[in-house]
């Protein structure tokens, strides 16, 4: 397993917290849309409830952050990186735009803070309709 470092975010700042709340995110992205594509796949009723919405919105915006960030050229090698935890000596030159390793992870940095951006505008866009995040009612009235 590699070793974790403290993360310095940089001019994309996101507190320590925030950082761990996206990784997780990340992390779960793979089999969140490997579940979802089952349940997609299942014609029966009530299979398509608040937990399919849950996993197709967090999929759909780490995949937004993915093609934002970098302009789309690196959305394999972050998602290599960030989803699935490949170390960035073990991921293909191929797929990477550039070797200089400074400017990966300036571009992983940019990619965890616009996924941050993006969760929370969708967090407070649901809070002001009075539903949660995975489309169900809010039991406690937002001011």
């Amino acid at each position: 397993m590699a070793r974790k470092y403290r993360v310095r975010m940089g001019e994309f700042d996101i507190g320590h917290w925030e950082y761990q709340e996206v990784e997780s995110l990340c992390r779960r992205y793979r089999a969140m849309k490997r579940r979802a594509d089952v349940l997609e796949r299942c014609n029966a009723p009530g299979v398509h409830g608040e937990e399919y919405a849950a996993m197709r919105w967090e999929c759909a915006i780490v995949e937004q952050a993915l093609r934002e960030t970098g302009g789309g050229a690196w959305e394999e090698a972050l998602k290599q990186s960030c989803c699935d935890g490949v170390a960035y000596v073990d991921i293909d030159p191929v797929i990477m735009p550039t070797s200089c390793r400074n400017d990966f992870f300036i571009i992983r940095r940019e990619f965890f803070w616009r996924l941050w951006q993006l969760r929370q505008k969708q967090i407070g866009k649901a809070a002001r309709q009075g539903t949660n995040e995975s489309g169900g009612k809010n039991h406690e009235k937002i001011p």
